[in-house]
């Protein structure tokens, strides 16, 4: 590894150590358990970087942006939209499923990018950023416990979507038979796929599965206990129209079949080849990985899975690494949008 990469580890190890214990001697009340799980994120994301970067020459990585093919890039840029537009649009779908009105569609734009903001730079993940986008919504309209299903109701259906297409691209990709990571990958696809549809479209399990947070609530005060209770009948509504549910998963699949061919033609821009369905394995399992609030921001856990994975079938690591960074950088542009529209609401607060 090279000098310089070393010495920004050396930076940012020196930086947190500086940041805790000057924490500690300052306000030791301060140093809560966000800070301590901020500070595990940093921990994890620098180790996997650490390890992704440790075989790679940064001057063979600057090379591959050099000889990288930028209209491809742009390409791929300009179909990610699309994907993005169809996901908010699966969102107000199933909103409009258990809603007889539901807000307009530049609504569901402002609050799925202001979820994305807080997913990618806030401590936390995906998991807080869906978190905060209900919460943010919970004050925009008088329907608050239909939004706050629907959230849930979004993020479910396209992790179904997802396991469905992780099944179909692991079965046409032989070289992942023997591959333990793989193997386990999908498993934790297909657990989410069967949990997805035990949820949505068999009542009796469900009834089953709702038990437990029925139970939990009564440790909770009575006004969350009675919205344990309202949930589950907006839930059910979505088994009274289970037409509605498969349309959504058919949204979600193509969504994430857009995102794909954007991925396709990033790795085009980087002169070299990889099978479709083998970026679509890469992509989903990567889109799994993710959403687990392991590392800040997915730092190490994007880039590794798509370093071993590429390098299954003989890509260098460097040119793997390159993809990835070009994903992450069209992910920041986005949560920089979302950023933008908090901002401006923000704004209108303070006038």
């Amino acid at each position: 590894m090279s000098r310089l990469v070393r010495g920004v580890f050396v930076f940012l190890f020196n930086f947190w150590r500086y940041f805790v214990i000057i924490n500690l001697l300052k306000s030791p009340q301060l140093f809560t358990k966000r800070y301590i799980f901020l500070l595990i994120q940093v921990i994890v994301s620098a180790a996997l970087v650490f390890f992704v970067f440790k075989n790679i020459h940064l001057g063979d990585l600057s090379g591959a942006f050099k000889n990288a093919q930028i209209k491809y890039i742009i390409f791929a840029l300009v179909i990610s939209v699309p994907a993005w537009i169809i996901g908010i649009f699966k969102w107000r779908f199933l909103a409009n499923t258990i809603m007889d009105e539901s807000p307009p569609f530049r609504f569901f734009i402002s609050y799925y990018l202001v979820g994305y903001f807080y997913a990618l730079f806030v401590p936390g993940g995906q998991l807080l950023g869906e978190g905060i986008k209900a919460w943010r919504i919970s004050n925009k309209s008088e329907l608050k416990d239909q939004l706050y299903l629907s959230v849930f109701a979004d993020k479910a259906i396209g992790f179904i979507a997802l396991g469905c297409l992780v099944l179909i691209s692991f079965l046409t990709q032989p070289i992942l038979y023997g591959d333990r990571l793989s193997i386990l990958s999908l498993a934790v696809s297909a657990a989410i796929v069967l949990v997805g549809i035990m949820i949505f479209f068999n009542r009796t399990l469900l009834e089953y599965m709702y038990k437990i947070p029925e139970y939990l609530a009564k440790f909770f005060p009575a006004f969350i206990a009675g919205h344990v209770g309202i949930f589950k009948n907006h839930l059910l509504e979505y088994h009274r129209r289970k037409k509605s549910t498969l349309i959504s998963i058919g949204i979600g699949t193509a969504a994430q079949l857009i995102w794909v061919l954007a991925i396709y033609f990033i790795v085009l821009s980087f002169n070299f080849h990889v099978p479709f369905l083998f970026i679509a394995w890469t992509f989903l399992i990567m889109s799994v990985a993710t959403f687990l609030p392991i590392s800040y921001a997915g730092l190490g856990v994007r880039e590794g899975t798509f370093v071993y994975f590429f390098s299954l079938i003989g890509v260098p690591r460097e040119l793997a690494l390159s993809v990835s960074l070009v994903l992450f950088s069209f992910q920041i542009l986005v949560a920089l949008t979302g950023g933008g529209f908090e901002l401006k609401e923000l704004w209108g607060r303070m006038k």
